[in-house]
């Protein structure tokens, strides 16, 4: 009701009454009286006011005013919505009833993940979300058409999904399936990841497809992250670019950019150019001939017209030296050898040396200064001992802080320490079983953080929940408050069927910490990221994040961010110059590893490894040594063993704490990019990882594991297992077991899975370093022979090597990537005496899974050298007891034997066959001392056997 009083003159006023109600419009009956208080001194002998109506009923209604609008119900991230009004979905149970329907907006629609149905106004809900069990809030919320009469809406409701039930277990119930098809000549046709029934509703698989000429040539690679890449094995003219059929000339990708390849006459790769005007490359070979050791070896790499690599060799085909020329500035990197044959010096530009020392039996004993070894001089690095697998077990750093290392039966790191005197500079404990956890299944389960021995800080212990597919769920501290500055918290991830996380959620901690909490929505059809702002090129490469502008050139590396902040340069992969403003810092690498950093010509900082690991930075304040723990390093200490720095990532490497916060290496191996103008991207060198989006940038070049669907997704990090899985190089870290071809013609083929060629401009494809990833150099790329005859010169006598056949079946067998195959070699030495006959062992690098590395699965750069100078024949057949030409001791793989005077085509075949078993131990499909049958013929299990095997049959079938 509504009122107002209106003066009619001094005695009389009128009191006018506005009525609302609702149904429909109708009389109602109007009345007034007045009273007084008879009960008074009786001065008033009645009302002091009287009353009179217009009528004995309000008159004039009208029908009502309806409210109308929207319903929306929210259960965790997925919504429904129906109209409601006055013509229909007047009522809450009607309203129920539209929300439970099968439209575009119901919750019953297809690939809804909720089941729904209604009893009058009430709505019973099941819904199923990625990830382990937890309540789940349910909001419904109403706007209105008229909020000046009805503000709130019309309905409203919340309640919280509770008791649910985790996941099934993986195995035979899994809800999607991945198929496969294939040619009559088992060529891979098309892939369908992840399709199935889900509650009900059919679900589409993701597509990938492949076509192949007669010739079983690769034609076209249609993927859903980069689109269609198409190969032309002509020039554009028609003609042939190569004696070899199978050698690609030019390949397309989706952006319409055409890679072009020219090759010389023996069918070696001689120029790549782009027709983007990215800088093209030429390969020269053979330069100084034999005088040189040069012959069927590489020479230079020239990459546009200021930079180049020029490779120098000994007389064993090992490079003692390469010259980088960037920007006209020539920088020289020298490399010496053992007897052995391991690599014993790296001479930087700077002209600092540094010295790898080994001990009786050829293991590190010690990284040092010039004159150093293994107990005297400058070590930066001494006192490694080792247990019975050959894993590091102590350690002394250059400035007195001592490592200590632990396994388990599995041969995992149990416990890692860092220590000086009594002050702890890391100390930290795994765990791989759990409540709920059957078993060990290799995945860590918390890694507990001790101040001093037996000190737990739970504040920075973790612990860790994966779900069926090993990807991280959830994770906390070892105890969560919500205290200001407690640095704790808990965390949980989501997921789609095809392995693209979709969203971060801080589930309770420390506030302060400003832990990002991004959601996104993928594409199916592309895995790419759809939120607003976020754009793709047609290769997949992320050129628009909603906030900033990214640039690429034709070989799809990062060339510039928005209007020229920041500006980078490469050769190959390899980032060797980056400019910020008015500052230019230089790049010079050792393999993959950078070892010195120019900034405006002056050197500003060295970097010492110990294998691939950074040990040390020497810079003019001083000398800082880093710390890791099994991923990423973890604190920082000074030359007097002082902790000047302490850090700590979040799983995906958002940071978490730190002291002392200015170092670049951060997460894992990458360089953190937060310089003035840059974005805080993670250099990945053969892409970028954005730890914000928990993905990288650009596609995969490598297409991943048929036998793993998650690891299809080329964008994922790690499979979604950041806590055990790196990705040192920014290539896929899937254990490749049954892979989709990586190399479909290795060394001068230039197809990978998706028909694109290597993102390394110019590089052979599956030969993208010259230089081991740890930094030790590595004979020819080519593998060959030792030189020419000539006076007083060496001749050669190396067997020919199939190496497409090789690399695939290694591939196929071990999941390991060949970089670079030497074999054995019979060198004669014509002088004016008799002949002095004697071997050159021969080698084999690579990239693939390595069990023994920090006790536990990581992708890593494998070196197996074969030794055929220690024994021959009849030395074999005696050490064990029957005819035998090769030997591989599993505690020490590193290094296999082949009998040295059974000529160069039979040496070559025990190497491939003891190469089979060195892998097999170091990717552990065999662990040392497990018994196999050694036996000739189809009944012996070695390793060796199969890559034997399947190298004779011309690779994998």
């Amino acid at each position: 009701v509504t009122a107002v009083a209106q003066a009619v003159q001094p005695a009389y006023y009128n009191v006018v009454v506005t009525a609302r109600t609702t149904g429909t419009a109708t009389n109602y009956a109007l009345s007034s009286s007045t009273t007084y208080d008879s009960a008074g001194t009786g001065d008033f002998a009645g009302p002091s006011f009287t009353t009179s109506n217009s009528g004995a009923n309000l008159t004039g209604g009208t029908n009502p005013i309806s409210d109308s609008g929207t319903v929306t119900l929210t259960i965790g991230s997925f919504t429904a919505s129906a109209p409601y009004g006055p013509a229909s979905n007047s009522s809450a149970a009607q309203v129920a009833t539209a929300l439970i329907g099968t439209g575009t907006t119901g919750l019953n629609r297809a690939g809804s993940p909720v089941t729904a149905t209604a009893s009058g106004a009430n709505i019973t809900l099941t819904y199923n979300s990625i990830g382990l069990a937890g309540n789940v809030a349910a909001t419904l919320t109403s706007s209105s058409g008229n909020p000046s009469i009805f503000p709130g809406g019309s309905f409203s409701g919340s309640t919280t999904l509770g008791n649910g039930a985790d996941p099934y277990s993986s195995g035979l119930a899994h809800p999607y399936s991945t198929t496969y098809t294939y040619d009559s000549l088992s060529d891979l046709l098309a892939v369908s990841q992840a399709a199935g029934t889900f509650n009900g509703q059919s679900v589409t698989g993701q597509p990938r497809s492949y076509t192949y000429d007669s010739f079983g040539r690769i034609l076209t690679a249609t993927t859903p992250e980069s689109g269609t890449a198409t190969n032309y094995y002509t020039t554009s003219g028609g003609a042939a670019c190569a004696g070899d059929p199978s050698l690609v000339c030019r390949v397309q990708d989706a952006r319409s950019v055409v890679k072009t390849f020219t090759y010389d006459g023996i069918n070696r790769p001689a120029t790549v150019s782009y027709s983007d005007g990215t800088p093209g490359v030429t390969y020269t070979y053979d330069t100084g001939g034999a005088a040189a050791f040069a012959l069927d070896r590489l020479t230079k790499i020239t990459e546009g017209p200021t930079n180049s690599q020029t490779f120098s060799y000994d007389n064993f085909g090992r490079i003692n030296s390469v010259s980088h020329v960037i920007d006209t500035t020539t920088y020289l990197t020298q490399y010496s050898y053992n007897l052995a044959g391991q690599l014993a010096s790296i001479t930087y530009p700077t002209t600092r040396a540094v010295l790898q020392n080994y001990d009786a039996i050829g293991r590190l004993c010690a990284v040092g200064a010039s004159g150093s070894t293994c107990t005297t001089g400058t070590n930066y690095l001494s006192g490694l001992t080792y247990n019975a697998a050959g894993e590091t077990s102590a350690l002394t750093m250059g400035n007195g802080v001592l490592g200590a290392f632990t396994y388990n039966d599995h041969l995992q790191l149990s416990t890692l320490r860092y220590f000086k005197g009594s002050t702890d500079v890391l100390n930290l404990a795994y765990d791989y079983t759990a409540t709920g956890v059957t078993g060990n299944n290799g995945q860590i389960q918390a890694v507990h953080y001790y101040t001093a021995p037996g000190t737990e800080d739970p504040t920075k212990s973790e612990q860790f929940t994966y779900d069926p597919w090993s990807r991280l769920s959830a994770a906390q501290t070892g105890v969560v408050n919500t205290n200001a500055g407690s640095k704790t918290w808990s965390m949980s991830w989501a997921y789609d069927r095809l392995g693209n996380r979709t969203g971060q959620s801080f589930v309770s901690g420390d506030q302060t910490l400003n832990i990002g909490q991004p959601q996104f929505t993928i594409d199916p059809n592309t895995n790419h990221i759809t939120n607003t702002g976020f754009q793709y090129d047609g290769a997949g490469n992320l050129i628009n994040d909603g906030t900033n502008a990214y640039f690429y050139d034709g070989a799809n590396r990062l060339r510039q961010i928005n209007s020229g902040a920041a500006v980078y340069s490469y050769f190959g992969p390899l980032r060797i110059k980056k400019v910020l403003g008015t500052t230019a810092t230089v790049y010079i690498y050792s393999g993959n590893k950078p070892i010195v950093e120019y900034v405006n010509g002056s050197v500003s900082k060295e970097y010492i490894y110990a294998g691939s690991q950074l040990l040390a930075t020497v810079a003019a304040s001083g000398t800082t040594y880093r710390h890791p723990d099994h991923l990423s390093i973890r604190a920082e200490t000074d030359a007097s063993g002082n902790m000047i720095g302490q850090y700590g990532n979040l799983p995906y490497g958002d940071p978490w704490y730190g002291i002392a916060t200015g170092t670049k290496w951060r997460f894992t191996s990458y360089e953190r990019d937060f310089g003035t103008g840059e974005t805080g991207l993670d250099y990945a060198q053969f892409r970028y990882y954005a730890s914000g989006q928990g993905r990288f940038m650009s596609a995969d070049m490598m297409g991943g594991s048929r036998g793993v669907p998650q690891s299809l997704n080329r964008y994922a990090y790690s499979m979604n297992d950041p806590v055990n899985l790196a990705d040192p190089l920014g290539l896929s870290a899937a254990p490749m077991m049954d892979v989709i071809t990586i190399c479909k013609t290795p060394f001068w083929g230039t197809n990978y899975s998706d028909g694109s060629t290597t993102i390394m401009t110019g590089y052979p494809v599956c030969e993208f370093v010259v230089l081991d990833i740890g930094g030790n150099a590595f004979g020819s790329l080519f593998g060959g022979g030792g030189g020419g005859p000539g006076d007083g010169g060496p001749t050669s006598n190396s067997p020919k090597v199939n190496i497409r056949a090789l690399a695939d079946c290694i591939f196929s067998l071990f999941g390991v990537t060949l970089t670079s195959f030497s074999p054995p070699q019979s060198q004669v030495s014509l002088g004016n005496d008799d002949e002095l006959i004697t071997n050159i062992g021969g080698s084999f690098t690579g990239f693939g899974p390595d069990v023994r590395d920090n006790g536990g699965y990581n992708y890593n750069e494998i070196s197996v050298s074969n030794n055929n100078n220690l024994f021959t024949r009849d030395d074999l057949t005696k050490l064990f007891g029957y005819p035998a030409i090769g030997r591989t001791d599993g505690f020490f793989p590193d290094m296999n034997f082949a009998a040295g005077d059974i000529g160069p085509e039979p040496m070559l075949m025990a190497q491939i066959f003891e190469l089979g078993n060195s892998l097999g131990y170091i990717t552990g499909q065999v662990r040392p001392g497990q018994s196999v049958n050694q036996s000739t013929g189809p009944q012996n299990t070695e390793q060796g056997a199969k890559l034997k095997d399947c190298y004779k049959k011309g690779g994998p079938q």
